[in-house]
């Protein structure tokens, strides 16, 4: 910092350092583009995040666009679904048979979530006009400066609740963050390229569709780059306590 100058009436010159503790709520990435893409039910998305400062938080939101469709008569409908997040730690195993890279689960949390919505823009009918919304999952968190791999899961469901049968549509789609590519990477000129190699080691869409977040995963196991990683795990999340 410049010197601030003399001292005034009576004022020494000073620096102030203020610390409100941990922060209580993160978005991340702060700015979150417009595309967005439908994750597969069961894919467990892993987006790298830089920790630079204590962060606490209860839950995690991940940021989805949501529309569902109306009909002209007395359908309804229900969107049931289970949402899985997690926090994963990377390490690194050396032993006689080699090194093995994997990342390990350090707090996770999960939710099952009912809602109805009526056509003819009657009950929730909010839910029929698009909007970016947040699907909730409690999660203990007390980061420590350090590098993670925040993970959400989504599997979903719907079904008609009224006298007809006409089935109503709902949409889900991730919003996603800046924009990653999708072309495979290496990380040495020489080398070649894979989509289990990404600029951020885990992060990705893990291979396997499963119903709850594996406990330890490796880095072969998460699918970086390439199409079927798609957009690489880049989706929009926030972390709070309020």
């Amino acid at each position: 910092m410049a010197n601030p100058g003399p001292a005034i009436a009576g004022i020494p010159n000073t620096e102030l350092y203020v610390s409100s503790g941990p922060q209580q709520r993160v978005v991340w990435p702060n700015a979150v583009s417009t595309v967005t893409f439908a994750a597969v039910n069961g894919d467990v998305l892993l987006n790298y995040f830089p920790c630079n400062y204590p962060v606490t938080a209860t839950r995690m939101d991940a940021l989805y666009n949501v529309i569902a469709a109306s009909a002209a008569n007395t359908s309804s409908a229900v969107v049931a679904f289970s949402a899985f997040a997690g926090v994963y730690s990377s390490y690194l195993s050396t032993n006689t048979a080699g090194s093995t890279t994997a990342a390990s689960l350090l707090s996770s949390g999960s939710t099952q979530t009912t809602y109805s919505y009526a056509s003819n823009s009657q009950g929730l009918s909010v839910l029929l006009t698009a909007g970016l919304r947040p699907v909730s999952v409690p999660i203990n968190i007390n980061m420590q400066p350090g590098e993670y791999y925040v993970a959400f899961m989504l599997s979903t469901a719907t079904s008609n609740a009224g006298t007809a049968t006409t089935a109503l549509g709902f949409s889900m789609s991730n919003e996603c963050g800046l924009g990653l590519s999708a072309t495979n990477y290496v990380d040495n000129f020489t080398a070649v390229t894979a989509s289990t190699q990404g600029l951020n080691n885990f992060q990705g869409v893990y291979t396997t569709t499963t119903g709850a977040l594996p406990v330890t995963l490796a880095n072969t196991q998460v699918c970086q780059t390439g199409v079927s990683g798609g957009i690489a795990g880049n989706y929009a999340f926030v972390l709070r306590n309020y």
